[in-house]
C-alpha cells in the first residue's frame, strides 16, 4: 500500500475520532500516534510510551480499528509499539533511546509493547528494562482506583498535589518519599502519580521502575561498556518514580542513583520514591542518600483500617460480578471479614478468592460463619478461641453486677440497657453469629434492636473514653 493512502486514511482516521471521543481525550491519548506500516493486513502504528499503549489498548482499540476498516478494508488487525527513541527537545537520549540516527519506527521483529521482545545484543538489555518503565507500570492503578481514608490519606493528598506542579516549578513535593508495609498501596499510588502526569503532560518523559530493575539496568550498561548512554537517558526523565527503594543495594549502583537523583532534584524535575521503612531505617543505603530522600516530604501509609477494607471488599465485589454475576457475599459476611482482617489489602483479596472458592463449590450465600471456616487459617493468632455469646453473658454480668434475667429483660433504664447494649456488641464483634441468631439468645429480642444497640455503642465510643475501656476490659477479659 502507497504511503500516500495510509497518511491521507489515517488524516480521515484523526478527524472522525477527535469527533467521537472530543477534543480533551483526543488531545490527552492521541496527538503522539504514527502510522508505521501496513504489511499483510496488519497495521502497526506507534506512541511514545508504554503507558498510552496500554491505556489505548484496553480502551480504544476496537473502535479505532472500525475506522481504520471504513477507510481501508484491507485492515483486519492494528499493532501498537512504544517509539524507541526519547522524546525531542532534551537533546540527550530520551528512555528505551536507540543510538542517534537510527529511524523512529518500530523494528520489524519487534513485539508490542505489552510483551517487549528480548534484544539479541547485550547492549540493549539495559534499554530494554528502562522501556518497561516507560511511563508507568500499569494504568489500571489510578488515583480513581485508590480507596482512601484515615490510613492513607496525608500520602495520598500529597500524591495528588505532586502532580499539580508543571517541570521547572518550585514543587513542596519534591522528592516525595512514601513509606509503608507490604500491601498497603504504596505501588497503587506511583502508578497512580504515573498515569495522571502522562494524561495531563503526554510530552512528559515519565520513568516508573522498582529498585531491583534500576540495579538491572545499571549492570547491564556496565557489561555492555554504555554506562555513559544509560546516565544520559536517565538524566532526560522529567518524572522518576522508584518503588522497593529498600532493595537497592551495591555501592557503585547507590552511587550512581544518588548522581541521578541529585541531577533531577537541581533542575527541578519530580522524583517520587516508594520503600517499606522510613529513609532514616534503610541501613543498606548509603547516608548521603537517605539524608536526601529524608530532606523532602516523608509520608506513611499505615494498615487499612476497617473501613478502607470494607471498602476494598466492596469493590473487588463489584469488579467480580462481571465475570460471575451471581456471586454474593452478604454485608453482615463483609463486614465480619472486614473486621477479622487487620492486615493488608492483598490480604483482603486472598481471604475474598477463599471465599469465592466455597462459593464456587456451594452455590450459596457465604455466611459468616462459613466465611470464618474459609479464612481460619490467615489469621494467626488474631482468630479467638470460639467466643460464645454464653461466655459474653457471664463476663458482662460480673462486670456489671447485674443478673442474667435483667441483662435478658425488656427494661430500658440505663444501668440495664447499657450492658445489654455492650454484650449485644461483644456478641456481634467476636462471634460469628448473625444479627436474628444474637436476637434469639438476648431474650428474644428483634434482629433491628441487634443492629440499634451496636450502631449505638460503636458511635459512643468514638467520643466516650470511658466506655471505650469497659469494652476493652471485656475484650481481654473474652480473649478476643
Amino acid at each position: 500500500m502507497e504511503s500516500g493512502d495510509l497518511s491521507g486514511g489515517w488524516d480521515r482516521v484523526r478527524t472522525k475520532l477527535r469527533a467521537q471521543v472530543g477534543e480533551k481525550v483526543y488531545s490527552s491519548w492521541f496527538t503522539r500516534m504514527k502510522v508505521e506500516r501496513f504489511e499483510g493486513g496488519t497495521l502497526v502504528l506507534s506512541l511514545p510510551t508504554r503507558f498510552l499503549c496500554n491505556w489505548i489498548r484496553s480502551h480504544y482499540l476496537d473502535r479505532i480499528l472500525l475506522l481504520w476498516q471504513a477507510e481501508l478494508p484491507e485492515v483486519r488487525l492494528i499493532e501498537l509499539y512504544v517509539r524507541q527513541y526519547g522524546r525531542p527537545g532534551r537533546g540527550n537520549n530520551g528512555v528505551a533511546a536507540e543510538a542517534a540516527g537510527k529511524p523512529a519506527t518500530a523494528p520489524a521483529g519487534a513485539a508490542p509493547a505489552m510483551a517487549p521482545a528480548r534484544p539479541e545484543r547485550e547492549s540493549a538489555n539495559w534499554r530494554q528494562i528502562l522501556l518497561q518503565g516507560h511511563g508507568g507500570a500499569n494504568p489500571s492503578m489510578t488515583f480513581e482506583g485508590f480507596i482512601s481514608s484515615r490510613s492513607n490519606e496525608i500520602s495520598y493528598t500529597a500524591a495528588r498535589r505532586a502532580v499539580e506542579y508543571a517541570p521547572d516549578q518550585t514543587n513542596p513535593y519534591n522528592p516525595l518519599y512514601i513509606h509503608g508495609g507490604v500491601g498497603v498501596g504504596k505501588t497503587h499510588l506511583l502508578n497512580a502519580i504515573a498515569a495522571e502526569i502522562c494524561r495531563r503532560s503526554p510530552d512528559l518523559n515519565v520513568l516508573f521502575l522498582s529498585a531491583e530493575r534500576f540495579m538491572f539496568s545499571f549492570v547491564a550498561a556496565l557489561r555492555a561498556k554504555d554506562i555513559l548512554e544509560f546516565k544520559n537517558t536517565l538524566r532526560a526523565v522529567d518524572v522518576l518514580l522508584i518503588d522497593d527503594m529498600q532493595f537497592l543495594q551495591g555501592a557503585s549502583v547507590q552511587r550512581e542513583f544518588c548522581h541521578t537523583f541529585n541531577d533531577l532534584i537541581d533542575t527541578r524535575r519530580q522524583v517520587v520514591v516508594a520503600g517499606d521503612l522510613p529513609p532514616s531505617d534503610l541501613d543498606k543505603l548509603d547516608s548521603r542518600m537517605r539524608s536526601r530522600l529524608a530532606g523532602g516530604l516523608v509520608t506513611q501509609i499505615e494498615a487499612p483500617d476497617f473501613v478502607q477494607r470494607k471498602s476494598i471488599l466492596e469493590r473487588k465485589i463489584t469488579e467480580l460480578r462481571q465475570t460471575k454475576p451471581d456471586f454474593n457475599l452478604p454485608p453482615d459476611t463483609v463486614e465480619f471479614v472486614a473486621r477479622r482482617i487487620a492486615g493488608s489489602g492483598r490480604d483482603m483479596v486472598g481471604a475474598l478468592n477463599r471465599m469465592v472458592a466455597m462459593w464456587d463449590f456451594a452455590h450459596g450465600d457465604i455466611t459468616p460463619e462459613l466465611a470464618a471456616r474459609a479464612i481460619r487459617d490467615l489469621l494467626p493468632g488474631q482468630m479467638p478461641e470460639q467466643i460464645s455469646i454464653a461466655d459474653i453473658h457471664k463476663v458482662v454480668i460480673d462486670h456489671f453486677k447485674i443478673s442474667k434475667a435483667e441483662l435478658l429483660s425488656t427494661r430500658r433504664h440505663q444501668s440495664i440497657a447499657r450492658p445489654r447494649q455492650i454484650a449485644m456488641f461483644l456478641a456481634k464483634e467476636l462471634t460469628t453469629r448473625s444479627l436474628p441468631e444474637i436476637g434469639r439468645r438476648f431474650g428474644g429480642k428483634d434482629h433491628t434492636t441487634v443492629l440499634y444497640a451496636v450502631r449505638r455503642i460503636r458511635a459512643l465510643m468514638e467520643d466516650d473514653r470511658d466506655l471505650t475501656r469497659t469494652v476493652s476490659i471485656l475484650r481481654q477479659s473474652l480473649g478476643g
